[in-house]
């Protein structure tokens, strides 16, 4: 049975969150890989929409490929600007991921943090 890439991801979510454990403390070295989580997590919802855009702006706009792609390659990113804000950062992966490592930069001596 195929599963929706949300669900794949909410089950990757789970596990990572399970292996964790939400109440547990959190090492350095497990809130970066909760990071780097995050940054795939985001990637793979931002992928479509930004292929997506790539494709209304050749279309519709009708521009070269190369052009819409460079136009477009901070798509879901923060731009320099602030017409656009960062997208997904909302996952549930990421908001532990952005906790802990608050955490840390607040806290640069300490090597645990308890959410």
């Amino acid at each position: 049975m195929i599963k929706s890439r949300q669900q794949v991801l909410a089950a990757t979510a789970l596990v990572l969150f399970s292996s964790l454990g939400l109440c547990e403390d959190i090492t350095r070295q497990q809130a970066a890989e909760l990071m780097q989580e995050c940054r795939a997590q985001r990637q793979q919802n931002i992928a479509p929409l930004k292929q997506q855009a790539i494709d209304d702006c050749v279309n519709k706009q009708l521009l070269v490929e190369e052009t819409c792609e460079r136009f477009n390659r901070n798509f879901g990113e923060r731009s320099p600007t602030g017409n656009m804000r960062a997208m997904f950062w909302d996952l549930p992966v990421c908001e532990q991921a952005v906790a802990a490592d608050n955490y840390f930069k607040k806290y640069p001596g300490r090597q645990v943090y308890s959410p």
